[in-house]
């Protein structure tokens, strides 16, 4: 992808460093030199920092499981009656796999001391009204789930791998998991209130061992640093490709011509 657009021009002529290096022999060896050394230098520090993002990203809450789409099947609601009544977009939140707008749902602004917060598809607790706190971003927050896995979790492709949370018995889409909360854990499970129930009548143990949340805007800046490494490794594909059609084409004199792109 990046050799096919042309991104990979710039950041190969930055790390190849055409200056300076030249000077160092008239007959040239001194500048292969520098350049066999910059380009080892460039593909060790990218390959470091794409081996980084891999190991973070893994080891985040969701693991590899990436998922393109979230939510579940309607019919997996045995208990429709949970969810609010006259609740507006419950379906296309909790179904299909949408967010609810901003300081949209009354749950944003309730905070109760006792009571858990059922899923409103099938009627499974998530979380202890105790664990709730004000985030300020306009959709309910909690620093960790009812224990005993009631939670699933996943990447979403869609939110630069962001780790989608999910009821772990129907599926239905609940939000997404962030380092940025309080509380014991320091996470903030971002949760559309369309989504849940309020149960004031029950009281479970809290998780105290949540999953591990890498930090997005790190991700971010270390899938970016890594590009220079994808461009590098397409670059060297290229040039292989390149030395074995011209081989080809030497041994097989009747090859075409058209055999060797890129030659």
């Amino acid at each position: 992808f990046f050799s096919a657009t042309g991104l990979c021009d710039r950041p190969r002529r930055l790390l190849r460093a055409p200056w300076g290096p030249r000077r160092m022999s008239p007959d040239g060896e001194g500048d292969a030199v520098a350049r066999a050394v910059m380009r080892w230098a460039s593909r060790s520090c990218s390959g470091a920092v794409c081996l980084a993002f891999l190991v973070l990203t893994g080891a985040s809450a969701g693991g590899w499981h990436i998922a393109f789409s979230s939510g579940t099947d309607a019919k997996r609601c045995a208990a429709e009656h949970l969810a609010p009544v006259g609740a507006v977009g419950f379906a296309s939140v909790c179904v299909h796999g949408g967010t609810e707008h901003p300081r949209s749902h009354p749950y944003d602004k309730e905070y109760n001391e006792s009571g858990v917060y059922r899923c409103a598809c099938c009627g499974q607790p998530l979380f202890l009204a105790s664990a709730k706190f004000n985030s300020g971003t306009g959709w309910p927050s909690y620093w960790a789930p009812v224990a005993g896995g009631k939670v699933g979790y996943q990447k979403d492709a869609k939110s630069l791998l962001a780790p989608e949370v999910h009821c772990s018995r129907c599926g239905a889409h609940l939000g997404h998991l962030f380092d940025d909360g309080k509380g014991p854990t320091g996470l903030r499970y971002c949760i559309n209130g369309v989504c849940l129930k309020y149960d004031p009548g029950t009281e479970l143990p809290v998780e105290k061992s949540p999953p591990w949340v890498a930090n997005q805007f790190l991700l971010l800046a270390l899938m970016l640093a890594g590009c220079p490494f994808c461009c590098l490794m397409a670059s060297d594909a290229q040039r292989l490709c390149a030395r074995g059609c011209r081989w080809k084409h030497t041994m097989v004199q009747d090859a075409p011509a058209d055999a060797c792109p890129g030659s």
